[in-house]
């Protein structure tokens, strides 16, 4: 909700400065409030059973599981990851983006 709230008024925004309206409304309306909990890492236990599910249904998704698991990557960082960041010879994997609702975002 509150994602839509900041494209909405940044939409609108956009708008007026081109002169397509007098003003943007958003700028009066109220944010929605957001509930942001700390993230609470998973139990080795939980961690076996989503590795073996994994395993169960793709191979691949189990390297993604794996991956996670074993470096505490967030999804968003998984996923903009390059071989380029990946060292093999080193055992290194240098996170430095992260893709989000907007594209990719530099840490």
């Amino acid at each position: 909700m509150r994602r839509c709230a900041a494209v909405l008024s940044t939409s609108l925004e956009f708008a007026r400065k081109r002169g397509l309206i007098d003003s943007n409304p958003s700028k009066d309306a109220t944010r929605p409030r957001t509930n942001r909990a700390k993230p609470i890492s998973p139990k080795s236990d939980a961690v076996r059973v989503a590795l073996a599910r994994a395993e169960e249904r793709d191979p691949e998704l189990t390297d993604a599981v794996r991956l996670l698991a074993q470096t505490g990557m967030r999804r968003g960082e998984m996923l903009s990851l390059q071989w380029a960041a990946v060292d093999l010879d080193r055992d290194e994997v240098h996170v430095a983006t992260a893709l989000t609702d907007e594209g990719h975002w530099r840490l």
